[in-house]
């Protein structure tokens, strides 16, 4: 006697497969940077590559640090969940401050162990670092600020995530110290296109496998 398999077996099966695949554990990096009201470097370090290194782009003004995850991947996504407080420790009003989170492109060769790092040929930088995501952008807040937020990277999965941070405008004091710092949790996951196939795949058996 032929019994079609329970839906209810087929939806489980389906949906440990999906979990199974997105299980990969996120990476946890974190990070702190102080800069005068001029982008000049003051202190600094964190969990990222070269030992915390912040590395200073001359043709943007940006101060990077990078965070490896996986190697690049056209058909996954990135998830990243961000944690990042900031707070002038020596207060001057005039001073703006830019954080944003980036990441490299696909251009950028894979399997290096180094990130996107100057000096660049004219176009490289913009060709290797995608500066899109911003955090903040204006003047430094009064007080200590917190920003947090989860988005997706969903055209691939770069290899390497970065925090930047850049301030200027600083003229008042000549001693501003902006501090900022925090957490980054980056994950490879499959691309949701491919999970739903999955799902498809799988309810397909309620209809055409029986035992």
């Amino acid at each position: 006697m032929n019994h079609a398999v329970p839906w209810t077996v087929v939806a489980a099966v389906a949906l440990a497969a999906i979990a199974g695949s997105a299980a990969a554990e996120p990476v946890i990096d974190d990070f702190a940077i102080q800069l005068d009201g001029q982008n000049e470097f003051i202190d600094g370090g964190g969990s990222g590559w070269g030992g915390g290194q912040w590395i200073y782009y001359p043709d943007t003004g940006w101060w990077n640090q990078w965070f490896y995850n996986d190697p690049p991947d056209p058909s996954r996504w990135k998830e990243v969940t961000y944690d990042i407080v900031l707070q002038p420790l020596v207060p001057d009003p005039m001073v703006n401050v830019e954080v944003v989170v980036n990441w490299s492109t696909m251009d950028y060769p894979g399997g290096t162990g180094e990130p996107p790092l100057p000096p660049f040929a004219p176009g490289e930088e913009s060709l290797f670092i995608h500066r899109t995501y911003e955090v903040y952008k204006g003047r430094v807040p009064a007080g200590e600020t917190q920003f947090e937020d989860t988005f997706v990277i969903p055209d691939y999965n770069p290899e390497w995530v970065s925090i930047d941070v850049r301030t200027d405008g600083g003229y008042v004091t000549g001693e501003a110290v902006v501090q900022v710092h925090g957490i980054v949790q980056h994950e490879c996951l499959p691309e949701p296109s491919s999970l739903a196939l999955t799902v498809v795949a799988l309810l397909g058996l309620v209809f055409f496998r029986r035992w």
